[in-house]
């Protein structure tokens, strides 16, 4: 996760239970970390961190990273400008491993992938200096992937029979108002900004179809209709590398970045179509993202050692 500003990179390293962070105006001072975690009874016992979220500065709050902890079922708060963790919430949900805000930073939702084929989203009030949990939770079966646009939260699911809908809720009143099947298996969903026309959706290790012996896995297309009525309608999926866990889309809504394989490949969001040649990776990317026509990508699998892979956007596609 890039902060707004684009001047800090944040990075969760469930292996190790740490937060990597680096300030990107001083790109060769390397990682500092934070470790996520509890004490137990058996002395300090490291977390899982698995998503990232910025929550902006309010006047009863300074910015803070939120941290999703599978391991502890919960949420860690950091405070952005001393890098410690100021504040936990447990009991979200059953192996949270995705979180997202609202645009106005009122309100989060938690995404639990367990217990399998159940899971839920649980709902965080953080309108005040302390947040808190609401009582109710929304019942999906395990999110894995989710994104807001307006007042409508898109979920990607899995444990659907290999039918798994992307479903959408409206955020003001957190009931599900639809769904759209067919979109086996839901790893991960990006809107197009700036007016929310189209959705794309990653589902991983779903196989699509075969060109002699290369596996390939879909990028799924749903277009998006206009105020009031918001009609989805899906498009014809876009054949990739085998596996395609993750998209994002640049700020300016033109380009989404795939991860596919060991590749992150381009696509132009006025056609689907494939731009360029995709960049090739030395391993599978865990996350990536994009700021200032920079792509930053962490390949924890690299060997020997971790990192953090990075090209420009503008030259290299």
């Amino acid at each position: 996760m890039i902060t707004p500003d684009g001047a800090e990179i944040y990075i969760a390293d469930q292996k190790d239970g740490l937060i990597l962070w680096q300030d990107l105006q001083e790109p060769h001072g390397g990682f500092s970390t934070i470790r996520i975690g509890q004490e137990t009874g058996s002395g300090w016992t490291q977390g899982e961190p698995s998503r990232l979220v910025f929550l902006p500065e309010k006047s009863y709050r300074r910015a803070q990273i939120v941290v999703t902890d599978v391991k502890f079922n919960s949420i860690v708060f950091i405070d952005q400008l001393t890098k410690r963790v100021v504040r936990r919430i447990s009991d979200v949900g059953f192996a949270p491993r995705t979180i997202v805000v609202t645009p106005d930073g009122r309100k989060a939702y938690i995404g639990s992938e367990q217990p399998i084929p159940t899971g839920s989203i649980a709902i965080l009030d953080l309108n005040h200096p302390i947040p808190h949990l609401e009582d109710k939770r929304i019942s999906v079966p395990s999110p894995e992937g989710m994104a807001i646009f307006g007042r409508r939260l898109y979920v990607a699911t899995q444990s659907g029979g290999g039918n798994d809908p992307v479903f959408i809720v409206d955020t003001v009143s957190d009931k599900v108002k639809s769904w759209i099947p067919g979109f086996a298996v839901g790893c991960n969903i990006a809107i197009v900004p700036p007016y929310g026309k189209k959705i794309y959706v990653a589902r991983g290790n779903y196989p699509l179809s075969s060109i002699g012996e290369e596996k390939q896995s879909p990028l799924g297309v749903i277009q998006i209709g206009s105020w009031p009525r918001y009609q989805e309608k899906v498009s014809q999926p876009i054949p990739l590398a085998f596996n395609v866990p993750l998209v994002i889309v640049t700020k300016d809504g033109k380009t989404a970045l795939v991860a596919n394989g060991d590749k992150i490949t381009a696509i132009d969001t006025r056609n689907d179509h494939v731009v360029g040649r995709s960049i090739n990776l030395s391993s599978e990317a865990d996350g990536f993202a994009v700021s200032k026509d920079r792509v930053y990508v962490w390949l924890p699998n690299d060997k020997p050692n971790p990192r953090l892979f990075t090209f420009d956007l503008r030259s290299a596609l």
